[in-house]
């Protein structure tokens, strides 16, 4: 399903008409060809019944058979099957599905410029999500919220087979032919519908998937080995796939991928050839539309860059600065030309252009067709003579919180002219500024009427001065927020989002009310898409969002796709950042040992300062030769007493120590006065 705005639109097969659907239901198809509106269409029911989804059935030519060797036309041959009866009646009136919220399927006739059908009984019972035309089997394929895939039959207008496959809501149906049909929500499963049975699952998207375009093999009808192509909601991939079944392997991944820089809206491939490539035209949200030539006959690693990026922009002058046209729509016309639908939904325009003239990234300059037909309201300044009330130029407008209701009077001047004065808070302006001048003119005690200048000038640069009124501030920016993301105003959302107070961000989510809250998170989810400077303030609005209101955005029924495009970018941001923290713990080692490894060479490099070798060792040396010296003495001389002693009968072991312990304290002394100068000298060198 196509849709810009919200607006549902789709292109015929044949490329001739161009349909979408207003917001209150409203149908209406251009004609391609001259550019101008051909049918416009209103549903009894399109005020409770919205169309939400519009689908064109595939045109095929009509093969011309041969009797005898003359050419026989379809229309003379008497015996025809039902399905080439189905088909060109179909192709006949020219007939389009409309699905609507209520679970209704509309087929509308462009020949007969009405209703040609409804699909209602026992149909679905939910919005109707995606539809498939298959014209060859009488049938149509759709799929919806309640889970459900419905094969209608288009001649009899009654349900033909139904079956709930998945246990999640379904956003696109592709039906190949009358046994495989493709179906996708989260993941995109193939079915055989006969049997009733899941034949693959094929996994790759982290939202759910709105585009599904099945290429068929060249000269062939074969299902098997062929491809098709897929897109998801804020996927910034269109991926490729081939339907193989392979009993050992159930789950299939992508064969390539095509990169774009936002979500498609619009997807388109030409037929297949052989030995030829692909031509594959993405239109995105953003209004760009990408090109791409591949042949798809292996897999691909790298994602695949585009051809061709088209832009449209109107042409700049002095006054009127350039700017971009909306892409809405393409389709390929023929193998080097593309149709474009561009500008507005109210007055689209449509061109096919030559894309092999135009350069890698190619803008086109185009003039704005909706600017002659914008309405305008025309008011002749002499017919009125109301005039709005002067604002005062020291006026601060903070907001419409805590503000009082105000009631405009009407009176006539002197000049019989209509003055419509405002009454604020039940006051005129007049006694506002009476009250005002009051208020700012108190009387002067009796003490400072009586005192001197000197001393009024003391008292003056003591008081501060009251006269100038404080500046309002505001701490919340929720009003300004709200009528942004309620009016989609672009330059409103961006004011607020540039904010980096975080006091602000708080209180503004805060007071933001319950049903803003998924919007904002939406807002801010499209923003992070969009690679800009302001990403780390975005970031910290999300991050003041999920503080604070996590419990009610965990309580949603949807909360996996809120979340899952704000998934899918944080998985494209952070599946290098394991490499990338190996890296740096790498690059640090290798520092650090760099600096340890120069450091060490500085230390070994310098040299000391002073060299000082002690003599302590040979003085020390010289002490024990003198001190053996003197032991043998004392040990001849202790003999010699001995014998005196033994002599003349007194004890002489008490006076041989006693001489001992004189000697050796003698000597003690003299080796710490001969330290005490070593040491001494030491210090001083």
């Amino acid at each position: 399903m196509n849709a810009v705005a919200n607006h549902p639109i789709a292109l015929s097969d044949c490329g001739q008409y161009f349909s979408y659907c207003t917001l209150d239901g409203q149908l209406k198809i251009w004609d391609t060809l001259s550019g101008h509106l051909k049918q416009e269409y209103t549903p009894s029911s399109h005020l409770s019944a919205t169309c939400v989804t519009i689908s064109w059935p595939a045109r095929h030519p009509q093969p011309v058979q041969q009797e005898d060797g003359v050419d026989v036309s379809p229309k003379k041959k008497r015996k025809r099957r039902t399905s080439d009866n189905v088909t060109q009646e179909v192709q006949s009136l020219e007939l389009l599905a409309l699905g609507t919220v209520t679970g209704n399927i509309l087929l509308y006739s462009v020949v007969k410029s009405d209703l040609h059908s409804q699909l209602t009984a026992d149909g679905h019972e939910d919005r109707v999500n995606d539809m498939s035309w298959l014209t060859a089997a009488d049938s149509l394929f759709s799929c919806s919220s309640d889970k459900q895939v419905i094969e209608w039959c288009i001649s009899t207008s009654k349900v033909k087979k139904k079956w709930t496959p998945d246990k999640h809501s379904l956003s696109a149906i592709c039906a190949i032919d009358s046994t495989n049909v493709l179906i996708a929500g989260n993941s995109i499963k193939w079915l055989d519908w006969e049997q009733k049975t899941i034949l693959r699952h094929f996994s790759g998207h982290a939202s759910e998937v709105h585009l599904l375009k099945h290429v068929r093999l060249p000269d062939t009808d074969e299902v098997y080995n062929s491809y098709f192509l897929s897109s998801a909601v804020g996927d910034r991939l269109v991926n490729a796939w081939q339907m193989k079944t392979d009993s050992r392997q159930r789950v299939s991944n992508s064969l390539a991928s095509f990169a774009l820089d936002d979500e498609s809206i619009s997807l388109d491939i030409s037929s297949i050839k052989a030995n030829h490539p692909i031509l594959i035209t993405v239109v995105t949200r953003s209004g760009l539309l990408y090109i791409f030539e591949h042949v798809l006959n292996g897999h691909r690693k790298a994602p695949i860059v585009p051809k061709v990026t088209i832009r449209l922009a109107t042409p700049a002058s002095n006054r009127v600065p350039s700017k971009q046209l909306m892409i809405l729509s393409a389709q390929v016309c023929s193998d080097r030309e593309v149709l474009l639908i561009y500008g507005s939904l109210l007055a689209p325009t449509f061109e096919r252009i030559a894309y092999d003239k135009c350069d890698q990234t190619e803008t086109l300059i185009r003039k704005d067709t909706y600017e002659g037909v914008k309405p305008t309201l025309q008011v002749d300044s002499g017919f009125t003579k109301i005039k709005s009330p002067l604002k005062p130029k020291n006026a601060t407008v903070v907001g419409p919180a805590g503000m009082a209701p105000t009631r405009q009077t009407v009176a006539l001047n002197n000049n019989n002219e209509i003055s419509t004065p405002v009454e604020v808070n039940n006051q005129l302006p007049e006694a506002i500024e009476s009250t005002k001048k009051s208020a700012k003119t108190p009387k002067k005690p009796t003490e400072e009427r009586l005192m001197t200048f000197e001393e009024r000038l003391v008292v003056s640069n003591e008081i501060p001065d009251t006269s100038a009124a404080a500046q309002p501030s505001s701490d919340s920016l929720t009003h300004l927020l709200v009528q942004g993301l309620q009016s989609k105003d672009k330059k409103m959302l961006e004011t607020v989002l540039n904010t980096t107070d975080e006091k602000v961000m708080r209180n503004t989510i805060k007071k933001l009310p319950i049903d803003c809250v998924s919007m904002f998170l939406y807002e801010l989810q499209s923003c992070l898409f969009n690679k800009s400077e302001q990403t780390v303030v975005y970031l910290k609005w999300l991050e003041q969002l999920l503080h604070l209101r996590l419990t009610f955005l965990m309580s949603l029924p949807n909360v996996e796709e809120e979340f899952a495009p704000l998934l899918e970018l944080m998985n494209a941001r952070t599946h290098i950042l394991d490499r990338i923290y190996r890296l740096k713990g790498r690059l640090n080692l290798m520092i650090s040992q760099i600096r340890a490894q120069n450091s060490t060479d500085y230390i070994s490099r310098q040299k000391p300062a002073i060299d000082y070798e002690s003599s302590s060792s040979s003085d020390a040396s010289d002490d024990e030769d003198l001190m053996d010296d003197d032991m043998r003495d004392l040990g001849a001389d202790d003999d010699s007493s001995d014998e005196d002693n033994d002599d003349n009968g007194v004890d002489g072991d008490d006076h041989q120590m006693t001489d001992d312990d004189t000697y050796e304290e003698n000597l003690m002394s003299e080796d710490n006065d001969e330290d005490y100068d070593s040491n001494k000298y030491t210090e001083t060198e």
